[in-house]
């Protein structure tokens, strides 16, 4: 009754339950029924009546639910929450409070490009993102006269990791943003140059990418420790395993990220004696 109450509202129902398949002296059969209330409206939209269907769960292949299966939706809560906590030690890092409202701003900017990726991260069905795309995004609010004349990109391939999304979207913007402000793009004529290859190294396969920068603006000998600096050389190790190395020149900063990356079997063999 309460399934068909629902149904009357508008709302198609499914549920799982026993039916009886055959009834004999002995004993009875009963097999899994998947039971469907699908209601029918009028031209007014008004629900008329409900279509009722029943099929058998095994006969058309639907596996019996595993209380024991990770859910894929405590996956999904396990990458918000690191998103969160990413964002907290971003807060924390970046001390708002401590350069007035220039600081309140680039807080709020480093904020806006996790949010930037909060659909990627919680799509259970999506493992990585391609390099590319996600360049892409922190382009995003780069006027074009930059980014047609003063950007060169060379991608390789390479996807990374979801799990690594949302701290390599964070490192990305803080270099595009620090192009603009300090590097290359302040000047005239200074260009940057992303690059990306994947490599089989002894530790594994990486997804190495170049950031670099060149004929801006002279650059100083000692460099500030903001926050682009902590998030390089402290947060991207020791969240990704993975290394970063800075280039100081007087042309221009530039980053090499080493980020593991899974290994896919690129050949099958199907077991054959080779």
């Amino acid at each position: 009754m309460d399934l068909c109450e629902r149904a009357a509202k508008g709302e198609r129902v499914q549920v799982e339950r026993p039916y009886l398949k055959s009834s004999g002296e002995e004993k009875n059969v009963y097999g899994r029924g998947l039971l469907t209330l699908s209601p029918i409206e009028d031209e007014k939209g008004h629900v008329e009546e409900l279509a009722v269907s029943l099929i058998d769960c095994d006969e058309v292949g639907i596996e019996p639910e595993n209380p024991f299966a990770k859910s894929r939706l405590s996956e999904v809560n396990a990458r918000i929450q690191s998103m969160l906590s990413l964002a907290q030690t971003v807060v924390e890092v970046s001390d708002p409070l401590a350069g007035g409202t220039s600081s309140r701003d680039r807080l709020s900017d480093r904020l806006d490009a996790l949010g930037s990726v909060i659909d990627a991260v919680s799509d259970p069905d999506l493992g990585d993102m391609p390099v590319e795309d996600l360049v892409k995004t922190a382009m995003h609010g780069v006027p074009e006269t930059l980014t047609e004349t003063r950007l060169t990109l060379m991608f390789g391939g390479g996807n990374i990791p979801i799990a690594s999304v949302p701290l390599m979207i964070l490192m990305l913007t803080e270099l595009v943003s620090n192009a603009c402000r300090h590097g290359a793009w302040r000047g005239e004529t200074g260009t940057v140059s992303i690059q990306s290859e994947v490599l089989d190294s002894i530790k594994g396969r990486v997804l190495r990418l170049h950031w670099i920068e060149d004929g801006g603006p002279r650059v100083s000998a000692v460099l500030g420790r903001g926050f682009g600096m902590v998030l390089g050389e402290r947060l991207f190790p020791q969240i990704t395993g993975g290394t970063a190395h800075l280039l100081n020149s007087e042309e221009g900063l530039s980053w090499t990220f080493e980020l593991p990356v899974p290994q896919d079997d690129e050949f099958d063999f199907d077991g054959l004696d080779l």
